[in-house]
């Protein structure tokens, strides 16, 4: 992708550079901001709760054993036997309820750093042309470092 003019953000009351940014495939991007920060950013919450699902069944069906690391043999067997695990926050019976349960808590997936997702961030022009994101009301991030 290529864009004319610098990227900027006003965020906790200071102007950020975006001095680096690519497309993360799940209908977002990953930025990197001369404030030493690195940011997942959606147009909206809802693309972030979908694409946090499709990172998780991606992962599931591309990369099984590092989807087993991370998950655990024993919550995995948990669910398999109908009982209650989970490897976050929440617990469910099965990988596939906690798959939809991923995408009630996207910060959980995009934002490793604090769990937080920040709204209301003000972007320039730049910004909203080099990824399409327009509705500046409802784009979110996810501080990722």
């Amino acid at each position: 992708m290529t864009y004319t003019g610098r990227m900027l953000m006003w965020l906790d009351n200071k102007l950020v550079e975006v001095v680096n940014y690519y497309d993360n495939g799940y209908g977002g991007y990953g930025m990197v901001c001369d404030n030493g920060c690195e940011y997942n950013v959606f147009p909206d919450r809802e693309t972030a709760e979908k694409a946090s699902s499709k990172y998780w069944r991606d992962m599931c069906e591309n990369d099984k054993e590092e989807f087993v690391a991370i998950i655990g043999v024993k919550t995995l067997l948990a669910w398999a036997m109908g009982e209650s695990a989970g490897p976050g926050s929440c617990k469910c019976k099965s990988l596939e309820d906690w798959f939809d349960m991923t995408e009630d808590y996207p910060e959980e997936q995009w934002t490793p750093y604090d769990h937080e997702e920040i709204e209301g961030v003000e972007f320039n022009k730049h910004f909203e042309n080099a990824t399409g994101f327009d509705d500046r009301k409802h784009i979110v991030l996810y501080r990722h470092n």
